[in-house]
């Protein structure tokens, strides 16, 4: 039976719970636990009975990004360029907290204050977070001009390179837009025209987004903000030569030919000469229509792509633009049912709108004019094949009175289902390269496009709402969206490494639930509260991948037990 028992040391009782047990054969007695003093006793029963208060703080994820950072040198990188401190805060340090809130919960500048308030982020820097207003960070967004954004960019690339083990022998490039809810009238912003919106938000101002992504780890390496209304094709042959200029800046020591995966959309004659005059090497998908071959092989010309189900491909040296160069044709049978399942769709939306202005003419009581009828005709058949796949003729019984007749050409769609749906063309100067890793090329504009993705995730990294305006805000504002991405990915590859199975922006979910508690222990005496750190409970396996971003001995506090 446990007992208390009181023992005196220098004056001083201190209690211990003892159990008397046999020993040798001999009763000893066994301190089962110590009490301490009958003051700490007291202390013990009254934070028992009366709970200490508690503060908790989102700590995993700030804490991650914050480690990532430090190791590549954000904040002393950006203080390098940028202009002096301002508002008694250094700039790197304050695009940085930027960053971290893009890739944790993205908010406003305005509301950025309340979010850091709820984190850790005081304690990981040591700091006083200051008064954050919307002016307050475009002030220190003013800070770095232009240049100093190229030279940041510039270095830091190298930086994340340099841990990346990538000669940069394969990269992708591509294109994307974000549209603004800047006012139509405002004539000091340059670069957000009204253009095609992949959002399908023709009727805002947008601006673009070129971007060339290296092949390993998804980085991107170099980035261009461009105005909105410009298309694919001028946008991409006016930024080569910089392209060009940052490859062999980050790579100066590297190989001489690097090779670009670029899409259909970016190709022209010009553009492809000033690319081989740069000294890329190239794979980009080519038209179909533009290589009319492509369309008259016949399905026992093409053979079977090791490493790819159901892919089939013919592989030839033809002369394209007044020069041999490889071509590959892919067939996709993925590829070819979705095509043929979308064609049968607006095929059939097309028929009925064609029966309903058919059905319109018959019971014309006025007059129309033929212009009129065609154009409303030519709007019907807007869509991929359709004009191959409709024939129509519009007769004019009596003047201002026209009947409709249209059929659909059977044997057409049966040349478009077997010769056309499906295939790809591919050219490229890689003529030592299999015909399995052009293919595995031309299918890695995949990644570029799952960065776009990131980028335009709400939850995630959010560029958009854009609550900026001025051109130079605009350009910082993005900057600090793909620095929050690149500090993301790092820290996601290393948990890749821990035996992380999910995606990123759920591993940015799983850091942020991972919350540091501030205890403030009950005294009995006047004075402060003593103030204990320590973890919330937290799933192990969680923990274990936060401990392999984050050891326990880089924690920024005395000690963090869990």
């Amino acid at each position: 039976m446990a007992t208390l028992q009181k023992k005196k040391v220098k004056n001083y009782a201190y209690w211990y719970i003892v159990e008397s047990r046999r020993i040798n054969g001999k009763p000893r007695p066994v301190v089962l636990k110590y009490l301490g003093t009958a003051e700490n006793i007291l202390q013990h029963y009254e934070a028992e009975t009366f709970p200490d208060d508690l503060i908790s703080y989102s700590h995993g994820g700030v804490m991650a990004l914050a480690r990532a950072a430090d190791e590549l040198g954000i904040v002393d990188l950006i203080n390098r360029f940028a202009g002096p401190t301002r508002r008694g805060q250094s700039v790197g340090q304050s695009l940085l907290w930027i960053a971290i809130n893009r890739a944790l919960a993205p908010t406003s500048k305005r509301n950025w204050t309340e979010w850091a308030q709820g984190t850790s982020l005081e304690k990981i820097y040591a700091t006083r977070l200051p008064a954050a207003s919307a002016s307050f960070f475009w002030d220190q967004m003013d800070a770095v001009s232009d240049q100093a954004l190229d030279a940041i960019r510039t270095e830091l690339c190298q930086r994340l390179l340099a841990t990346a083990d990538s000669d940069l022998d394969t990269l992708f490039y591509d294109t994307t837009n974000f549209y603004t809810y800047i006012d139509t009238n405002n004539l000091r912003n340059t670069l957000t025209r009204r253009g095609r919106n992949k959002q399908k938000r023709h009727d805002l101002r947008q601006y673009g987004l070129l971007m060339m992504v290296e092949e390993r780890r998804r980085l991107p390496i170099s980035w261009e903000v461009y105005e909105g209304h410009r298309n694919d094709v001028d946008v991409f042959g006016q930024y080569l030569p910089r392209l060009a200029k940052s490859v062999r800046s980050l790579r100066p020591d590297g190989p001489i030919s690097h090779t670009l995966v670029y899409d259909g959309g970016n190709l022209s004659r010009a553009n492809q000469k000033k690319l081989e005059r740069l000294g890329f090497s190239y794979v980009a998908r080519f038209p179909l229509g533009w290589f009319p071959p492509a369309m008259a092989l016949d399905d026992r010309a093409l053979t079977p792509l090791e490493g790819h189900a159901g892919y089939r491909v013919w592989r030839q040296r033809a002369r394209l633009w007044g020069r041999e160069r490889t071509v590959v044709v892919i067939h996709s049978p993925r590829l070819h049912r979705k095509q043929w399942a979308n064609l049968l769709r607006q095929l059939g939306r097309c028929l009925v709108k064609l029966r309903e202005c058919a059905a319109e003419l018959a019971a014309a009581r006025s007059r129309r004019t033929r212009r009129a009828q065609e154009k409303k005709l030519e709007a019907c058949l807007k869509g991929a094949y359709l004009n191959r796949l409709i024939t129509w003729q519009l007769t004019e019984d009596k003047p201002g009175f026209f009947r409709l007749a249209y059929r659909v050409d059977h044997g057409a769609m049966e040349r478009l289902k077997s010769h056309v749906l499906g295939r790809r063309v591919i050219v490229t100067d890689r003529d030592d390269w299999s015909t399995e890793r052009i293919v595995a090329a031309y299918h890695g504009q995949s990644k570029i496009e799952r960065v776009f993705r990131d980028l335009k995730d709400r939850s995630f990294i959010s560029v958009q709402p854009n609550h900026h305006w001025t051109d130079h805000k605009i350009k910082v504002h993005l900057f600090t969206c793909v620095l929050a991405y690149l500090l993301s990915r790092t820290v996601y590859e290393n948990a890749l490494q821990a035996g992380y199975e999910g995606s990123m922006p759920r591993l940015m979910n799983d850091l942020n639930s991972i919350r540091l508690v501030c205890r403030m222990e009950k005294r009995t005496r006047p004075g402060r509260p003593r103030l204990r750190w320590q973890l919330e409970k937290v799933d192990p396996q969680r923990l274990k991948i936060y401990r392999s971003l984050v050891p326990e001995s880089s924690e920024p506090i005395e000690r963090i037990p869990g």
